[in-house]
């Protein structure tokens, strides 16, 4: 009799840990954010958090973004300027007072941001925008589009102007918060080559993966190696790190920057860069073109296993809010399956 009693105790104990184990789980969502540097991760990661959080940005952030933003802008026309010298594209004599105000700055002062305003407006600096090869370009227009705003005394960030923030990521960062009841993580980590080795740490204890590719880079390279075109490089990584996971792990691949995408698609069009693999008519269509990537991506995993895909633009919050509400949708539903539900 003690023996049966004991055992029905302890039984009645595992059975209440599981009952909590499984209630726990199914109102906590852990999604860790993948994909190459310059994807969009902490954009999206921001996002979500300026949308759900109630106070998403200290004042301290602010200042940080605030200061951050100044030589985004800075910087991006300084980029552009050394394209141009790349590429032998020359500015009309009269900005080239201009250029040189801007070669020869460190810092956003009303006068730079002038000059930087007087050479966006110049063809060559258009044309070189337009041939760019590095993702650190992706938000440049809307820096030129501010600069001013941004130099001046008293500038302050908005929550509008920060999805434009660009600043590195290099360790593992956790962004909290709750939905409907639902404990939300998300933990961003950074994308470059050299921060890869610090993903493993995250592999155990997620719900699903976010995975992020640009698809306007489908023409650019990296900035670690200039030989290596980013979508490979996505696609790449993409394969090395969904093998790294149980079955179980739902991934969902966004493919982010569409605006920029549709922008460049009908003058850079992907049979320059996909020979062999699709046709002159569907490399300038949008709906065939994503649908290519997507197959890409598709076909190069095992047959089975869990995939959804989203286009997204990380820097519209309403779009994003769009596609997370679909995407934790399935997630749930996949959670309520793993947990008996």
């Amino acid at each position: 009799m003690g023996c049966t009693s004991s055992s029905s105790h302890t039984n009645g104990d595992i059975d209440e840990m599981l009952n909590l184990e499984r209630e726990t789980r199914r109102r906590r969502m852990t999604l860790l954010m993948l994909g190459s540097g310059d994807s969009g991760k902490s954009t999206f990661t921001r996002q979500m958090s300026l949308i759900y959080s109630p106070n998403p940005i200290s004042p301290s952030d602010y200042f940080k973004y605030s200061e951050v933003l100044k030589q985004n802008a800075l910087s991006s026309m300084q980029d552009l300027l050394h394209i141009m010298e790349a590429k032998k594209l020359k500015t009309k004599h009269k900005t080239r007072k201009h250029r040189k105000i801007v070669d020869e700055a460190n810092c956003l002062t009303p006068e730079v941001a002038d000059a930087i305003t007087e050479l966006w407006a110049d063809a060559a600096v258009q044309q070189a925008y337009e041939e760019r090869y590095s993702s650190a370009l992706s938000s440049a227009e809307y820096y030129f589009t501010h600069v001013k705003r941004f130099a001046e005394k008293d500038f302050t960030c908005t929550q509008d102007d920060v999805p434009y923030v660009k600043i590195r990521t290099t360790g593992i960062y956790e962004t909290s918060f709750t939905v409907n009841g639902l404990d939300l993580v998300f933990i961003d980590v950074g994308g470059q080559r050299s921060e890869r080795r610090k993903w493993i740490h995250c592999f155990s204890r997620v719900t699903a993966v976010i995975y992020c590719c640009a698809i306007d880079e489908y023409n650019m390279v990296l900035e670690e190696d200039d030989n290596v075109n980013r979508f490979e490089e996505s696609l790449f990584l993409f394969q090395s790190v969904i093998e790294g996971f149980p079955s179980r792990i739902p991934f969902v691949l966004f493919f982010n920057k569409l605006d920029l995408f549709e922008r460049k698609l009908p003058t850079h069009p992907l049979f320059w860069y996909f020979q062999s693999d699709i046709d002159a008519k569907n490399a300038t269509d949008v709906d065939s073109a994503i649908d290519f990537l997507w197959h890409k991506f598709r076909d190069s995993i095992a047959d089975g296993r869990q995939l959804y895909h989203h286009c997204t633009t990380a820097t519209d919050r309403n779009c994003c809010q769009a596609v997370f509400d679909a995407v934790r949708t399935k997630i749930m539903i996949n959670v309520l399956k793993v947990v008996g539900i």
